[in-house]
């Protein structure tokens, strides 16, 4: 008998449930491979196993990656349609912005207090125009990261975040100020 066979209790005379190493059980068919061979030939044929397994490892290893890489480029196309939805928020919101302080100047429906709404409709005209720099801010971005995908070599972009984030909070500001300053000038 041999010392692997024993080690394995496959021998003759142990039985089958005799106690095995830690870790997962070792698949029926090997077993009966290697029952009654010398020790070298059982190492060769656990060596053939392990080799078997490692190419299956790296077969699934490269599977994963490919999966990985499906994540990334679902993941840049819904960026991409979260900034499009944005920018179409904005240029909607402005030109509804912009028509609704126009038709209230003409129709002088007004509100005494808010004579002065063609800062209104400038802003308004602004969104619209903040709105369509963001779709096309977008989709340079959108293939920027779509090539850096491709490459491998992605490296976020601080600086477009930044500029953006900060058009947006002025443009705020002054959306702020012009629908406060009217109140301001009544108050004087």
């Amino acid at each position: 008998m041999t010392s692997l066979a024993r080690f394995f209790g496959f021998a003759k005379g142990v039985p089958a449930a005799a106690p095995r190493p830690a870790g997962y059980p070792l698949p029926a068919d090997l077993l009966k491979s290697v029952e009654g061979k010398s020790d070298a030939e059982t190492s060769t044929v656990f060596s053939q196993y392990r080799t078997g397994l490692s190419t299956h490892r790296t077969q699934l290893s490269e599977h994963r990656t490919s999966l990985s890489d499906a994540r990334s480029y679902m993941a840049n196309e819904r960026t991409h349609l979260a900034q499009l939805r944005t920018g179409v928020s904005l240029m909607s919101f402005g030109i509804t912005l912009n028509r609704f302080s126009i038709y209230l100047e003409e129709n002088d429906r007004t509100p005494q207090q808010f004579r002065d709404l063609s800062g209104s409709a400038s802003i308004g005209a602004g969104m619209v125009v903040l709105g369509i720099g963001l779709l096309v801010w977008s989709l340079f971005h959108y293939r920027r990261v779509q090539r850096q995908i491709e490459r491998n070599d992605f490296r976020p972009a601080h600086t477009s975040v930044v500029v953006l984030t900060l058009l947006i909070v002025v443009l705020g500001l002054v959306s702020t100020g012009f629908m406060i300053l009217p109140w301001i000038k009544n108050l004087f």
